[in-house]
């Protein structure tokens, strides 16, 4: 799934969100940060180093790094989508867009179209109350 919000343990209650989640651990977000230094052009490292920053909140650097993916795998799905999550947690709204956008463009399953989709009908609305608002 490639919009998903992933926790560590399966959750069957949505009021238990918040209880089950634990962030990721600081030593191994720390190690793969350089481990990825050291091998900066290596896109599975980095795909494993967007999912911990993304999970720890450092959607900067999330977003910085799903750049460097998207500069040799450019239709990546994937690494579209966790941009445009990264910018949509940033309220980098037209930039999440577009990413979406590109996500779109390279995604061929039915339920991830929709999923992304459907968040982009979220932007959407976003940007035009702020539109309305000025």
């Amino acid at each position: 799934m490639l919009v998903e919000l992933h926790a560590q343990t399966p959750v069957t209650d949505k009021s238990n969100l918040l209880t089950q989640y634990r962030p990721p651990d600081r030593g191994q977000l720390d190690s793969l940060k350089d481990t990825h230094e050291k091998n900066p052009d290596n896109v599975p490292i980095a795909r494993m180093l967007v999912e911990l920053l993304y999970a720890n909140g450092e959607y900067l650097e999330t977003s910085r790094i799903c750049r460097r993916i998207l500069l040799t795998e450019k239709s990546d799905p994937i690494a579209w989508v966790k941009l445009g999550n990264s910018l949509f947690a940033l309220s980098k709204w037209v930039e999440a867009f577009h990413a979406y956008s590109q996500a779109l463009q390279n995604v061929t399953d039915a339920a991830e179209r929709s999923k992304i989709d459907e968040r982009m009908d979220f932007l959407n609305s976003i940007m035009q109350e702020l539109e309305r608002r000025r």
